[in-house]
């Protein structure tokens, strides 16, 4: 019952974020297909996840702020077993009031029954529209047939509003529980980093470690993939969202592990760059301090009110600095970030927040004034530098590719790395990949 109370909390926040007299609508996520009727893999919507800890396709939720009550209807699924016993249980609208606290729950085939009723009255509705055309058009039509009841008193919405905003802005926050399961990913997550690192040893291709990191991540409890693993040897490792992940390679490659595991609906996201071969040469080796140096000079830097543009411009000026030191980039380095000539070495931004989506919701910028980062929040920290063949750079560093990146939570006085575990400076990787 604590994790459902959880649940209502979040539900009663959201009525109270409201406008007077509005509802807000939430839908669970769809059964997809991949092909003819072979399904994806299915995983419940984060914000209809976020707000009932139901894991059941198709649902609808609706929360309701009417003269200043706090009410949670939802539509579900019919109890069938015929379905059922091809599909897997479905909870029906008893147990959705009885074990998960709804005060009304009807089937979805009374949907277009139901909700002209609940929407006359109601002035504003809160939905994210855009997402599912057939449903904004389902919303459109019940405000048509109270529109067409006004000569008797029946008065429609007037106002449209996107519910995200307000459920991001709660989302943002990482209350014990969820930094708790956040922490278990983390742990997940480096034991297969780790695992991965010394397979790589004895391995020649990329599916090879791809498979070892995904099997450690279920192995140890993991859910599935927060998302799709990157295992890059090589040149590969200069493309920044690579996914082919069965490429050969051989003891002199550098590879880039960016994977990490889902737990109970939260992500981990953790980036490994280490030797096959056991040892970095001379280039790998400058790239790779580099990158290092950077990192530990942002994550010193993850605290209560700094933001993300302002760790961003730090992890520029340092990589700017590196490049400069390692003749890869030539001239006075302040005139050299006002002219982003970085940019073809280090081309993305220095992190993201991450939760339930390992690119969680939350704003970065209102208008001008960058979010400031507090207590709660939690985010990655991800600085690389990629070199593919350039006329303009020693064909020494041609091919290599370097990100080094954690999972950060920041605390009231400090930061947490949820990710922490993992050897990082050189001699910590070269002595973990040689003596284990």
């Amino acid at each position: 019952m604590k994790k459902t109370n959880q649940y209502i909390k979040r539900r009663k926040h959201l009525s109270q974020a409201l406008a007077p007299q509005s509802i807000a609508i939430a839908r669970a996520a769809h059964y997809t297909f991949r092909n003819a009727d072979v399904e994806n893999e299915w995983r419940q919507d984060s914000t209809f996840d976020y707000l009932t800890g139901i894991n059941e396709a198709e649902a609808i939720l609706i929360i309701s702020n009417i003269s200043g009550e706090t009410r949670s209807i939802i539509f579900c699924q019919t109890k069938d077993p015929k379905i059922e016993v091809w599909e897997g249980a479905r909870i029906g609208t008893k147990a959705m009031c009885a074990e998960y606290q709804m005060d009304e729950a009807y089937e979805l085939k009374e949907l277009d029954e139901k909700m002209p009723n609940l929407l006359t009255d109601c002035k504003q509705i809160y939905f994210d529209f855009g997402d599912d055309s057939p449903f904004d058009q389902q919303i459109f039509n019940w405000i048509k047939q109270i529109k067409k009841q006004s000569r008797i008193g029946k008065q429609a919405p007037q106002s449209l509003h996107f519910l995200n905003p307000l459920v991001s802005a709660m989302r943002l926050y990482k209350d014990d529980q969820e930094q708790a399961l956040m922490r278990e990913a983390g742990r997940i997550s480096v034991i297969a980093h780790k695992k991965a690192m010394l397979y790589a040893q004895t391995q020649n291709n990329e599916a090879q470690i791809a498979a070892k990191l995904e099997y450690t991540m279920r192995q140890e409890g993991g859910e599935r993939c927060a998302f799709g693993s990157i295992v890059a040897s090589g040149a590969n490792a200069c493309t920044l969202h690579y996914r082919a992940n069965n490429q050969p390679y051989d003891d002199n490659s550098l590879m880039l592990i960016d994977a990490g595991t889902e737990y109970q609906g939260y992500a981990s996201d953790i980036t490994t760059t280490f030797p096959t071969g056991g040892k970095f040469n001379d280039a790998q080796k400058a790239i790779y301090q580099a990158v290092l140096t950077t990192h530990q000079a942002v994550l010193s830097q993850c605290k209560v009110g700094q933001n993300f543009d302002t760790l961003h411009q730090l992890s520029c000026h340092h990589i700017c600095e590196q490049l400069v030191n390692l003749d890869i980039l030539q001239g006075d380095i302040e005139k050299l970030l006002e002219e982003k000539s970085y940019l073809p070495y280090y081309m993305h931004r220095i992190g993201h927040w991450i939760g339930r989506d390992v690119h969680d919701v939350g704003s970065y910028r209102e208008g001008e004034i960058w979010q400031p980062l507090e207590a709660g929040m939690a985010l990655t920290i991800e600085p690389g530098i990629y070199i593919l063949p350039n006329e303009n750079v020693d064909k020494k560093w041609w091919n290599i590719g370097v990100r080094i990146e954690d999972t950060i939570l920041i605390t009231k006085n400090d930061y947490e790395n949820l990710t922490a575990g993992l050897p990082r400076t050189i001699e910590e990787i070269e002595t973990y990949l040689n003596t284990n």
